[in-house]
């Protein structure tokens, strides 16, 4: 038996069907399949306007392709619906080399319905628009620590998410990440998240809470719109303003919520969250910064 590693992307044979797939690849006007006698690995070759070869495919164990350039991967499109399990590695090897993966590109796995769970490398910085969106089986996912930029609606509709865990790193949350996802209840945001976009939890419907970290500076409209479960805010930051918060940003959340925020920010966040949505039963109170010795 051999002991092949998942990622080494040297082991894997040319399959026939190679070219015929690759040809969902978006972007891909003039392609060729090139195989340098003794390879195993089938190289796609893009030719952008000059003619010139821009990104080599290539495609691993799990079904990924990635885009390879120096000494970085980015993982492209998938196309695949059949996959179950998609877990972005930190790195690649190729004939001995080392590829970090660092990109998830936009809508890489959008609309694989079969999908369950995903993880992401730890290398990965950034999540595409997209990424996954429409994944309605998608139950679990872990984002890489390193992971700073979440795009427009990564996970928008995957109706079937509820647990999301990681993301230490996330600085920016961009509009209708976890839109319509209606059974996540369990997500903490990392306490380096700045900005969370328009309607970014719009529709979590069974979210009971969630704190908004203390970097926080900007709210998007209808960021927490309709989330009906959600009973429990403690706001951290001290940084919003009436002008940061969008329309509608706390419409529809629990009718009975309690919000915690600083002290010194009682007086104005209050008069921000009853022009931005809350309705005349939930409280606002101040939290004691000293809570946890």
């Amino acid at each position: 038996l051999y002991n092949i590693n998942p990622y080494d992307l040297s082991n894997i044979g040319n399959q026939p069907e190679w070219h015929r797939e690759e040809k969902k690849l978006e972007d891909i006007k003039d392609e060729e399949v090139e195989i340098e006698e003794g390879d195993t690995v089938g190289w796609l070759v893009e030719h952008d306007k000059d003619g010139n070869t821009s990104h080599n495919y290539v495609k691993d164990a799990q079904g990924l392709i990635y885009t390879l350039d120096w000494e970085t991967a980015v993982v492209y499109t998938v196309g695949n619906e059949e996959l179950v399990q998609a877990d972005v590695p930190d790195t690649i090897t190729l004939y001995g080399d080392i590829y970090k993966v660092t990109e998830i590109r936009a809508k890489a796995f959008s609309g694989c319905k079969k999908l369950v769970t995903a993880t992401i490398g730890k290398n990965v910085t950034v999540i595409g628009a997209s990424a996954y969106q429409n994944c309605t089986a998608l139950t679990k996912v872990t984002i890489g620590k390193n992971v700073k930029t979440i795009g427009k609606s990564v996970w928008k509709g995957c109706t079937a998410l509820k647990t999301v865990t990681g993301g230490q790193s996330v600085t920016a949350i961009g509009a209708s990440a976890w839109k319509n996802c209606v059974r996540l209840n369990k997500l903490t945001l990392g306490q380096k998240v700045k900005t969370i976009g328009a309607e970014a939890f719009s529709g979590c419907k069974a979210l009971k809470k969630i704190t908004i970290p203390k970097k926080v500076t900007s709210i998007g409209k209808k960021a927490f719109y309709n989330c009906k479960a959600l009973k429990t805010i403690t706001v951290k930051t001290a940084k919003l303003t009436m002008k940061s918060v969008g329309a509608n940003a706390f419409k529809g959340i629990h009718k009975k919520a309690v919000i915690k925020v600083p002290k010194k920010q009682l007086k104005l966040y209050k008069n921000i969250l009853k022009k931005r949505g809350i309705g005349k039963k939930v409280k606002v109170k101040k939290f004691h910064q000293h809570q946890h010795h």
